[in-house]
């Protein structure tokens, strides 16, 4: 029972750290005085179609990226993917502040006015929150693909499926013009990189 309640301790302490890590440096650096953010969005990102119920699909992807630490089973594996997320979001907060991009011209394309009045107003409230500049690398992608990494390295049967979330995850971080295909890109190269030290 006492190691039932320290493995609960210590998965409430890496996603409370985790959590405070992400969100001072997201804001810190999202929230700052404005800065000249270059627009890389190319002609191959404006041909990806803009689908306003895929935002479900991205807001699930916060649900994957806390899986790991309530689901995976022995405290090596939480240890070392705590470590990969933390890692990822430091590189990822650099990124941001040094290299600062922006997907304005697909944002101001979108159509909100004929998406379904709930989907509309959950993308409403995700771009008045997200900071417009925090996006090489996706850091969306990159913490679930390690998500994707740990879960299925604690079970190898349901990898196929946890990284058939990650893909659909990426590929909505397109089709709701958060991202663009070298963010994705990005985020998938971080975290195999990341992904393969830990």
């Amino acid at each position: 029972m006492a190691s039932v309640r320290g493995m609960a301790a210590e998965r409430a302490a890496w996603g409370a750290g985790l959590l405070v890590l992400w969100a001072a440096g997201y804001f810190g650096i999202g929230l700052a005085p404005a800065r000249l953010a270059l627009d890389t969005s190319t002609a191959w990102d404006a041909a990806v179609p803009f689908v306003g119920a895929s935002v479900w699909i991205y807001l699930a992807g916060l649900a994957m990226m806390a899986a790991p630490l309530w689901l995976l089973p022995c405290r090596r594996l939480l240890r070392r993917t705590g470590m990969a997320y933390a890692l990822t979001i430091l590189v990822s907060l650099a990124c941001f502040a040094l290299c600062p991009a922006s997907s304005a011209r697909l944002r101001a394309a979108i159509d909100l006015e004929h998406m379904d009045p709930v989907s509309g107003w959950a993308l409403r409230a995700l771009h008045a929150i997200d900071p417009p500049t925090n996006l090489f690398p996706s850091l969306h992608v990159s913490l679930c693909a390690l998500a994707a990494f740990a879960l299925g390295e604690a079970a190898p049967p349901a990898r196929p499926a946890w990284l058939a979330c990650m893909a659909l995850v990426a590929i909505s971080t397109c089709t709701l013009k958060q991202h663009v295909l070298a963010d994705v890109a990005g985020g998938l190269v971080l975290a195999l990189a990341v992904g393969g030290l830990r």
